[in-house]
């Protein structure tokens, strides 16, 4: 009875983006090959451009969301600046070996979350398989509705590593730790500390091979071992 229980009370899985599942790639490539910017100069303002610079410095210190980005571009009228930056943060490639760990896990009955900085903007594009095809597959077992991500829905951006980042989480898909294991995976040593805060046990992401061992560490039962 004890024993059928732990099979089916299986952990949530929550997930960084970012140098987790994937990794930047193609940045220069972006900006070549970017075919509107004669737009986006010609409508940026003095008071953009240094907005931006703003958060840039700000983002060396504590780290910005790509939505507080967009955000100012929203706020000076410059759709053509959204969506480079939009472009820009999108730049990604899949880090080899993670897609087959997300695989195990559902195959396992691992449900699967994003928590990531990233902005909501950028995000729906990002996991949208007609824009970017060549990512859909990282996100094809990801439930879109219950992942958090930073949006400036409240009037405010709330992000990692604040702990509330994940409080809020908890809240929207009425998850309580406690009852219901959720694991997170990051890269950034902070994150992790902010999730264990709430209770959220987390992992600090090196590579796949290093999380496939934490994983088995923590009986989560994958479905084909290591070769």
């Amino acid at each position: 009875m004890n024993s059928m229980k732990k099979q089916t009370n299986k952990p949530t899985i929550l997930w960084d983006i970012h140098d987790v599942l994937l990794k930047r790639s193609g940045i220069m490539t972006t900006l070549w090959n970017y075919n509107d910017w004669w737009n986006t100069i010609t409508n940026s303002s003095f008071g953009l451009v240094k907005d931006l610079m703003g958060l840039a410095m700000s983002h060396l210190i504590s780290g910005s969301s790509s939505e507080q980005f967009i955000q100012r571009a929203q706020a000076h009228n410059n759709p053509y600046m959204k969506h480079l930056i939009t472009q820009l943060t999108n730049s990604q490639q899949p880090i080899p070996g993670m897609k087959q760990i997300t695989d195990e896990l559902h195959a396992a009955g691992c449900e699967q979350h994003i928590a990531s900085n990233i902005g909501s903007t950028p995000f729906r594009v990002l996991t949208d398989p007609n824009k970017l095809p060549h990512l859909a597959p990282t996100f094809v077992h990801m439930n879109i509705e219950k992942s958090f991500v930073v949006s400036n829905d409240t009037g405010t951006f709330v992000k990692k590593p604040d702990p509330q980042f994940f409080s809020m989480y908890l809240q929207k898909n009425g998850l309580n730790p406690h009852s219901q294991p959720i694991i997170f995976i990051d890269d950034n040593a902070k994150n992790v500390a902010a999730a264990q805060t709430v209770g959220i046990d987390a992992i600090l992401f090196k590579n796949p091979t290093q999380l496939r061992n934490e994983l088995q560490k923590r009986a989560v039962l994958l479905p084909q071992a290591d070769q």
